[in-house]
């Protein structure tokens, strides 16, 4: 069993998610672009790891973190437009909330070993 793991993200861990983000991907709701984090400074990156650091310290989570445009998208343009079932749903979030999705994805998946034992399902 793993015990109590204490999770503190450094200016590094900030870097190698920025560098692993699409940069050409469509805006979320704020209209800020992945590159303006990317290409942001180290001030920014510093910046990032404090904000980060507080929502694991204090488990909390702005409500505008959790915004997105959600999108409809035709599945086979060949097939009738007119079917709802020929539409499947698209979310676009914030930048920002990509990065720390992806930040909190690699911390899970080096800490926990749960899926070492996972059978089935």
């Amino acid at each position: 069993m793993l015990g109590h793991v204490c999770l503190f993200f450094f200016v590094f861990d900030i870097l190698r998610v920025l560098a692993n983000q699409k940069r050409s991907k469509a805006l979320g709701p704020d209209g800020i672009n992945m590159k303006s984090f990317q290409f942001g400074g180290n001030r920014l990156k510093l910046y990032f790891t404090i904000l980060f650091n507080t929502f694991v310290l204090y488990g909390y989570v702005p409500v505008a973190f959790y915004q997105a445009t959600i999108f409809p998208l035709v599945q086979c343009k060949s097939g009738d437009i007119t079917d709802t079932n020929n539409y499947r749903a698209i979310a676009l979030s914030i930048a920002i909330t990509k990065s720390l999705e992806s930040l909190l994805f690699y911390s899970i998946d080096f800490y926990d070993s749960a899926d070492e034992y996972q059978f089935g399902f």
